[in-house]
């Protein structure tokens, strides 16, 4: 029937790399996946010119191949590609951290492609058993390639520690890891994923969290570079709209400060009215969670003070008057009331405790 690639690809490549992986790290990122695909391609090259050099005792025996059904031409430029694609995937390795190990198989394609012309030249007889052993040496090669390349990732991590930031992270379920942030969170992405992920080398390997695994980051030795603070949790962040008035978004945000009626959070993030008029501009946005609520509410956005979503969220909520009182006071208070609390966020925290006490 042909599935004999298919089912080298899946059990020589896809099932040992991911559920090697997934049996250390207890999770299969699409990386890793993509990772496996590659293996099986080289893997499967192998038996690509296995059928190859049987292709006409298979027709004759009844054996359909993949190589018998797509013909003596199909068979060489399966055999061909099957090896560039495998290179072409391994360039996930760049993504995840480890360039080496997708730069140094460049010395397998070479000798692959030597493999194939010398492949397509001998054609036909016993003499497609040396094509045989030159395709295990091929895979040989890919393996070592790959190998070494993930063995330099980590000494190109330990030259680079000095200029990252080491962290210590806290998972929801109170597990902690130690490790140097390659990519922060604020570092973009998509506006999706903005403030949602970041990058971290731990023990020489590269991981991905998101703010859904997280309960806090605490900063063991901070970049000098960089203007983050050492206050960094996960947390639920008002994005209202005006048909989803409860839609909240998991991320993370610092801690600005604390007091009996409230935090203040910030994080940087894409400024949504610049973005409206066609620039996408990123900015601090400020936050604050009212004492007793669990939502961190957006009231700042660079130096602009926008009560929209206090004011879809609480709208037919006890707060509906806190959020009447805030819009009235920052607008009587005009720019000048404006600058004071960009300048320190805290004072949003002080308008509140005026409407307590009036």
């Amino acid at each position: 029937m042909g599935l004999g690639d298919l089912l080298v690809l899946v059990f020589f490549g896809i099932v040992p790399v991911c559920v090697t992986y997934y049996l250390q790290m207890q999770t299969v990122t699409w990386e890793v996946f993509i990772a496996s695909l590659a293996c099986g391609l080289v893997i499967d090259t192998l038996l690509l010119i296995n059928n190859y050099r049987d292709r006409d005792n298979d027709r004759r025996a009844g054996k359909i191949t993949l190589v018998v059904r797509v013909g003596e031409r199909g068979g060489e430029r399966m055999y061909l590609w099957a090896g560039f694609l495998a290179f072409v995937l391994g360039m996930v390795f760049i993504h995840n951290g480890h360039p080496f190990a997708a730069i140094l198989p460049v010395l397998y394609i070479f000798m692959h492609f030597q493999t194939y012309k010398k492949m397509k030249k001998i054609n036909h007889g016993r003499q497609l058993n040396m094509i045989l052993g030159e395709t295990a040496r091929n895979m040989f090669i890919y393996g070592l390639m790959v190998t070494i390349g993930l063995l330099l990732s980590p000494l190109k991590a330990n030259a680079q520690k000095s200029e990252m930031s080491r962290v210590r992270v806290t998972m929801n379920d109170g597990t902690q890891k130690e490790g140097n942030v390659t990519r922060y969170w604020s570092d973009g992405g998509g506006f999706k994923v903005m403030n949602r992920k970041f990058r971290m080398i731990e023990n020489g390997v590269e991981r991905e969290y998101t703010a859904d695994d997280v309960k806090a980051v605490d900063f063991v030795m901070k970049n000098p570079q960089s203007t983050l603070n050492e206050n960094v949790v996960s947390a639920d962040v008002a994005n209202p709209t005006t048909f989803s008035p409860k839609k909240v978004k998991r991320q993370f945000v610092h801690i600005e400060g604390t007091t009996n009626k409230g935090t203040i959070y910030w994080w940087n993030g894409v400024d949504s009215q610049q973005m409206q008029l066609g620039s996408l501009t990123v900015s601090t946005i400020f936050g604050v969670k009212l004492a007793g609520e669990e939502i961190i509410i957006p009231f700042m956005t660079g130096n602009v003070i926008s009560l929209n979503a206090m004011r879809i969220r609480y709208k037919k909520t006890a707060r509906k008057d806190l959020v009447e009182y805030l819009d009235k006071r920052v607008l009587k208070g005009g720019q000048k009331l404006w600058d004071k609390i960009q300048r320190d966020p805290m004072l949003f925290l002080e308008l509140i405790n005026e409407y307590n006490n009036k």
